[in-house]
């Protein structure tokens, strides 16, 4: 496989990608943001915000965890299985 970028590189930039999701969903269930231009807008109430949100928020932590056991930063034991992460390991 052709490698465009270090995986390093990947690593830290998908890292600060999903860092900047979970900085504006907190601004958004915060109430910094306007909560209308997120889920398209079909969000009826204060308390639907906050939950969809948090899920999101969530979901992104658990995407950076991934990254982070994938980049080896820390132990796969904290997360998930290694296999469930590289399904090539033996």
């Amino acid at each position: 496989m052709k490698k465009v970028i270090p995986f390093d590189t990947a690593v830290r930039y998908s890292v600060v990608i999903l860092v900047t999701v979970i900085l504006f969903n907190l601004a958004v269930g915060l109430g910094l943001a306007p909560s209308d231009i997120v889920w398209g807008g079909r969000l009826t109430g204060r308390e639907e915000v906050i939950l969809f949100e948090l899920i999101s928020v969530l979901l992104n932590v658990f995407s950076i965890s991934l990254i982070w056991v994938k980049a080896g930063w820390i132990s796969s034991d904290v997360v998930v299985s290694k296999k469930s992460i590289n399904p090539h390991f033996q």
